[in-house]
């Protein structure tokens, strides 16, 4: 079975415009996402889907296949990140793959984090996604099921009564935004086939997912300082000191050395 990247990076962004390209560490988000998923052991080929043409170059540069999107649906604030996923997926036939996701923002990886996720997908037989969490009280939370399951929980903020079967004890796990996820095609064209374009330009998913037992996942565990998604210039700051401290400036680069 293939294993496939595909890493989204839209040029604009409304709270942080352009910070897929911003200068992190001696290169670009985009850049270091790429060298990430390109250094997974098996990894056949990486996709990058943008609508900008100065991160297409970049892509290309270090070694993506880059996808220009062809509908401006895609690139909309309000679609979500699923919409330019399927575009690729349907476009260069990847529906039996198994797909890494990686967003440019989320940068602060690991050596091996992916090689975590891919061994747990197997270890489950490939019948749900796995993402990464942490062990943190957050706004964001998932309830550990078993071992590697855990069944994740949209909708609760502060301030707001949570739903029953929450008791918010310690063992809940706060969800990674945008980190690392890992998932069956064929899984995601079932679940997210289907999209309406609204007159207003908002796109909408029919696949509505309800909390149910088909919303359980599988998980690795992450460092707390790894949850930092580099979204405005005070993430971009904390985010730099993590990936010189914790050495990965220097691995992530030597990985670069040695795929060129």
């Amino acid at each position: 079975m293939r294993h496939t990247g595909i890493i989204i990076a839209k040029g604009n962004s409304r709270r942080f415009p352009q910070k897929n390209i911003m200068p992190f560490c001696g290169r670009s988000l985009v850049a270091w996402k790429i060298i990430q998923l390109r250094a997974i052991p098996d990894i056949d080929k990486v996709y990058l889907t943008t609508d900008d043409s100065v991160i297409a170059g970049i892509g290309r540069e270090y070694g993506a296949t880059v996808n220009m999107r062809e509908d401006p649906f895609e690139s909309l604030a309000t679609t979500p990140g699923n919409g330019p996923t399927m575009a690729v997926i349907k476009k260069y036939h990847l529906e039996d793959d198994v797909i890494f996701s990686g967003l440019p923002t989320s940068v602060l990886i690991q050596p091996h984090d992916y090689e975590r996720l891919l061994k747990v997908f197997y270890a489950l037989d490939m019948k749900m996604p796995v993402g990464s969490v942490a062990k943190l009280h957050e706004v964001l939370l998932a309830r550990p099921m078993t071992e590697n399951i855990c069944r994740p929980f949209f909708g609760f903020f502060q301030g707001v009564e949570p739903w029953p079967f929450l008791d918010l004890n310690p063992q809940y796990l706060s969800v990674a935004l945008g980190q690392i996820y890992i998932n069956r095609c064929s899984i995601k064209t079932r679940e997210n086939d289907d999209i309406k374009k609204e007159p207003s330009g908002e796109m909408h998913w029919d696949h509505t997912p309800e909390i149910t037992d088909e919303l359980e996942s599988g998980y690795i565990t992450l460092k707390p300082w790894q949850q930092y998604d580099i979204d405005d210039p005070a993430d971009a700051e904390i985010g730099e000191y993590f990936f010189e401290k914790k050495g990965l400036k220097d691995y992530w680069n030597q990985k670069w050395e040695q795929m060129r």
